[in-house]
């Protein structure tokens, strides 16, 4: 029951790719003072595991999750 609640609760993402944003083009990026973090990551968001396993699959279920920002 624990591991079906953890399950519930998580959250799972793709890392699509991991970059980092030439120096000679932060100033054109960010405003003044504001640096970002040195390795920045494209992530794809999954929904949560579905509450059942799948009868013939035996597994959770998880889908693309989309924000309504985009």
């Amino acid at each position: 029951m624990l591991l079906l609640t953890f399950l519930l609760e998580m959250h799972i993402g793709q890392i699509r790719v991991i970059f980092s944003i030439p120096e000679s083009q932060i100033k054109a990026l960010f405003s003044l003072g504001h640096v970002p973090p040195h390795h920045l990551a494209y992530v794809e968001w999954f929904s949560h595991f579905s509450a059942h396993p799948d009868p013939n699959l035996k597994m959770y279920k998880v889908s693309h999750s989309f924000a309504n920002e985009g």
